[in-house]
């Protein structure tokens, strides 16, 4: 299957392997414990990397705009106008495709939060709960470089707020990851389509990792005592056409 990494220089997605050498089917190797001003650096250069395809202002602006709250709990993404997996299952794909956003979906690239407005967001926030990824996958293999899901993990951890993540990728599986994760106070929902068909799927989501590969890292993340829910997805009325496109299915016969 095809996994995709973003190109900065030429502002673009481009393939990567099909199976990443820093997934969780890797050998593992020790982990050093994220401090936050490491976290604060890599994500600094992160911007810099970014700001070659949306500035400064935009980023800022954008991510503003895609927080809220609700209750106690603050919903957050941080990235947004677009997801690598280009899932047609993903909410913020939905909303662009119906919408005029679509023209900005991945175009060239998904939006990164703004570094201190995520700070600002979890450091102020008198919510009790974090929810991770809502419209936009939080885990998408580019934040394994970028780490801006990384800060958010340590600044939730270290205010000992509870956590939902919402995700389609095994990222949240690797070692770093579960490093700044509280067992105690973490659920993980892993999604995949309802029908469960692998090849179905790399047509539905060409970007996101296997079924394979998610089913491992809900394995794993159990085996390490958190909690954690694989969802089966059904696909909304307004993406039958998108998905009947990609795959040359007809609805119905693909999505049980």
């Amino acid at each position: 299957m095809k996994l995709y990494t973003v190109d900065f220089k030429n502002k673009k997605l481009v393939n990567s392997e099909s199976r990443n050498p820093n997934s969780i089917e890797s050998n593992p190797t020790e982990v050093k414990p994220a401090s936050l001003d490491q976290l604060r650096v890599d994500v600094s250069n992160s911007v810099k990397r970014f700001e070659e395809s949306y500035s400064r202002h935009d980023i800022a602006h954008l991510t503003t705009k895609f927080s809220k709250r609700m209750g106690d709990t603050l919903i957050l993404d941080t990235y947004n106008f677009g997801d690598v997996h280009n899932s047609v299952y993903s909410k913020g794909y939905q909303r662009a495709y119906n919408s005029d956003f679509r023209t900005r979906w991945n175009r060239p690239t998904p939006v990164p939060s703004c570094p201190s407005h995520l700070e600002k967001l979890i450091n102020n926030s008198e919510c009790k709960e974090v929810v991770l990824g809502n419209l936009s996958d939080s885990f998408q293999w580019l934040d394994k470089r970028n780490k801006f899901s990384q800060l958010a993990l340590f600044l939730i951890k270290t205010k000992g707020l509870k956590l939902t993540i919402n995700t389609r990728s095994d990222l949240i599986a690797s070692d770093e990851y579960i490093e700044l994760l509280d067992r105690d106070k973490t659920v993980i929902n892993i999604y995949i389509p309802s029908h469960g068909n692998e090849r179905i799927t790399q047509l539905e989501e060409p970007g996101a990792p296997s079924l394979a590969r998610r089913r491992q890292a809900a394995d794993k993340l159990r085996d390490l005592g958190f909690k954690v829910e694989v969802i089966k997805q059904k696909l909304p009325k307004s993406m039958y056409a998108e998905a009947e496109r990609r795959t040359g299915i007809r609805h119905g016969a693909n999505n049980g």
